[in-house]
């Protein structure tokens, strides 16, 4: 422990030096790796705020080119275009020690169909061969092996067997090295290996907005260490997707008591009226959480059985999890194929038990679901509503500049739930150090290059959970006088559609390169140059960019710039000026095709229908019709055509764009509530394909039902010429 004269100095170097502490029970940013799908201005809007948020370290983030489909894809499009790329990154940034958490931001698949491996197999039909993109990277460490022991109704142990409906579970720290043994032991050597795996959120076909999602991940964060008093409430209403968790409701209850929360039975599908719920355990096929008049307090666990809670196409079945989400809690889970109503497939209600106990969300889910294959987490993984934090700082005052030999070491502000087992010490991102107590560190800054980099400080305590604690501490090394500089020469806001401008400078480099996170997005040759870029390369919200200067000494030395951060914000909202906003609107929207011809089109049966309207390769086609917005937000087109498409928005174009047929693209664009007209010219490709979906709160497709048009735009009917009366003779 700290004289109290040193923890007076400790908390003076904190304010000084704006260190920022935070405890995460279960791991912390330095355990995850973020995949962002680079296509997708949502993936990389939602990453840059979760990025933010929980203090990721660029090494920490993988941005894959991900062009496949984005609600199932096959086992082999899976391991080679998303897992397997995945896994080498963490190797590749000798990561592989440190990695707990393989999380995906949105706009990657759901479902994974893994029957051609599985060709032959004679399977029982409850467990079929679709697993979900959480499930099947949980099983991470074996499954690019070509493992499937993942079909086993007991495949996960981490999550301890109940062999007493009135036993209560122990709870476990996770780590990615931990071993499990069949009878959910840790063992010292051997047993299976996993990787706990959430998406952060879904923002396409039945999913959230962006915007739903950011104010997600935003309240998630904010509730770490907040203690929330409420109660988690039980749904038992008759229905077998609520009696299949009975048997443990009452262990459950008992257990949440001892830890100062109330738990409630209740026989309603949903709870009504309560604004304190902080866990629920439910099972109902359709419901509506926001007409139930109750409110998830920030941090809850949202947990749904039903069949169909994990798939997100618009036609199918049942009420999706984000509707969980989208009423305010942290964290929900659903499967994406048929599960059959069996226990081993969704989560115990010691779910509630591990969180409260000071469990992350992902140790809490996969810590209670024995069989997760099919089952889709979504939500923040390291949120921990009940952790006690630490706080931490250093003991020696920084130099501005770091030089030589720099000593560091560690000191408590604030004492957590139980004392400090060790110090692990990290730089860029890379595990450096491990110290068992209060030792001194020293950093041979000379024995690295120049320019900026990280030191972050993780605590983990002596206790079953292996509560963190971290602190970063930005420091500048200056052994040989290089230096780099990134800077904008431009002011005011950073807005899409509108030229940011940045110079960058190195003297002696070769080449200087600008990184979003680990994403090179442009170079300049030289010593010095100067950029014009779109925001909207880097998405929407927080953004650090930083210069990655080449070439000094050596052909691999790079100097790495101080950080730029930035806002990005979407570009203003349009409004639909001089639309008539009494005119009633008819289902259905205008093509013309290039010989002239006007036509009605009500339903988009398949992907062939541009072509059997009359569009032919190589000839131009428009699309004219009105759109109504609900409420204002950054909403998106997601695309796929052949040839040229050019979209306008009240005359604004959105989106201009040559592509190949089978290329999902995305446009974001922000509009205010009311009426839109949306404008489509497009030069077919070969063949002549369109698809095309729409929307915020719900990527709807292409259809009459939202692409609608006036009366006055109905092209004219084909005149009836009366036949000549025929006479007989």
């Amino acid at each position: 422990m700290l004289t109290r004269h040193a923890r007076q100095f400790a908390i003076v170097l904190a304010a000084l030096f704006g260190f920022v502490s935070a405890a995460r029970a279960g791991g912390g940013p330095e355990n995850v790796l973020l995949v962002v799908n680079t296509r997708s201005w949502a993936s990389i809007s939602v990453a840059n705020h979760f990025i933010r948020l929980r203090q990721l370290a660029p090494a920490n983030v993988l941005y894959l080119d991900y062009a496949g489909p984005i609600d199932q894809v096959s086992a082999d499009q899976f391991l080679t275009l998303i897992l397997r790329p995945a896994m080498r990154a963490i190797d590749e940034r000798r990561l592989a020690g440190q990695i707990d958490y393989l999380v995906y931001s949105s706009d990657f698949p759901w479902a994974v169909d893994f029957s051609g491996p599985l060709a032959g197999a004679n399977l029982p039909i409850q467990w079929r061969p679709v697993g979900s993109l959480t499930g099947l990277s949980y099983f991470a460490p074996t499954l690019s092996a070509g493992d499937i022991d993942f079909l086993s109704p007991a495949a996960n142990q981490y999550c301890p067997p109940v062999k007493q409906f009135d036993e209560v579970p122990d709870t476990r720290a996770f780590r990615s090295w931990y071993g499990w043994g069949r009878d959910g032991a840790r063992l010292e050597a051997g047993g299976r290996r996993y990787l706990l795996s959430t998406m952060l959120a879904v923002t396409s076909g039945r999913g959230l907005s962006v915007t739903e999602a950011i104010d997600s991940l935003r309240q998630s964060a904010a509730a770490d260490g907040s203690h929330p008093r409420g109660t988690v409430y039980f749904t038992l209403d008759g229905d077998v997707r609520t009696r299949t968790r009975q048997p443990t409701m009452a262990a459950a209850a008992g257990a949440l008591a001892k830890l100062a929360l109330r738990a409630e039975v209740v026989s309603t599908p949903l709870p009504r009226g309560k604004p304190d719920v902080v866990g629920l355990t439910m099972g109902a096929a359709d419901f509506n959480w926001q007409e139930s008049g109750s409110k998830f307090l920030p941090g809850a666990i949202g947990d749904n059985l039903t069949s169909c809670g994990g798939m997100f196409r618009y036609g199918d079945a049942q009420t999706p999890l984000t509707n969980l989400l989208r009423g305010g809690a942290a964290g929900a889970s659903g499967t994406v194929v048929e599960p059959y109503a069996l226990q081993a497939k969704f989560p115990l209600p010691f779910v509630h038990v591990h969180y409260a106990r000071g469990c992350s969300l992902a140790e809490a889910f996969y810590q209670s679901v024995a069989s997760p294959y099919q089952l889709l987490v979504v939500g923040d993984p390291l949120c921990q509503p009940w952790a006690d934090r630490a706080q931490l700082a250093l003991q020696e005052p920084l130099a501005a500049e770091w030089r030589g030999g720099v000593r560091l070491t560690p000191a408590i502000v604030a004492q957590g739930r139980a004392p400090i087992d060790r110090f692990e010490w990290y730089l860029d991102g890379q595990h450096l150090a491990t110290s068992a107590g209060f030792e001194t560190v020293t950093v041979n800054t000379a024995a690295m290059s120049d320019g900026y980099h990280e030191l972050r400080l993780a605590a983990s305590e002596l206790s079953p959970l292996e509560t963190q604690a971290q602190i970063v501490i930005p420091g500048w090394f200056n052994n040989r006088g290089q230096s780099v500089t990134l800077r904008r020469t431009d002011v005011g806001t950073v807005r899409w559609g509108e030229s940011l401008r940045l110079a960058l400078a190195s003297p002696g480099a070769a080449q200087i390169v600008l990184v979003h996170q680990s994403r090179p997005i442009a170079r300049v040759a030289g010593e010095a140059g100067e950029l014009n870029l779109d925001p909207l390369v880097f998405g929407m919200g927080p953004v650090r960019l930083q210069a990655v200067a080449i070439g000094h000494l050596a052909p691999d030395v790079q100097i790495v710039s101080k950080p730029l951060d930035l806002y990005v914000e979407p570009m203003p909202p349009i409004h639909g000026q001089g639309i008539d906003a009494d005119e009633p609107l008819l289902p259905g929207f205008v093509l013309e095709t290039s010989d002239g011809r006007k036509q009605i089109i009500h339903q988009v049966a398949n992907e062939h229908w541009l072509r059997e309207a009359g569009a032919k390769p190589g000839e131009t086609y428009t699309i004219v019709g009105l759109i109504e917005t609900p409420a204002a937000d950054v909403h998106q087109f997601q695309l796929r055509h052949g040839g040229r498409l050019a979209i306008s928005v009240d005359g604004q174009t959105v989106y201009d764009a040559e592509s190949e047929p089978d290329a999902l693209r995305m446009a974001p664009v922000n509009l205010a509530r009311g009426r839109h007209q949306v404008r489509l010219v497009g030069k077919a490709g070969a063949p002549a394909r369109l698809e095309l979906a729409f929307g915020a709160a719900g990527i709807r497709p292409l259809n009459g039902l939202w692409l609608r048009h006036f009366a006055s735009a109905e092209p004219p009917k084909p005149a009836t010429v009366p036949q000549a009366e025929t006479k007989t003779k």
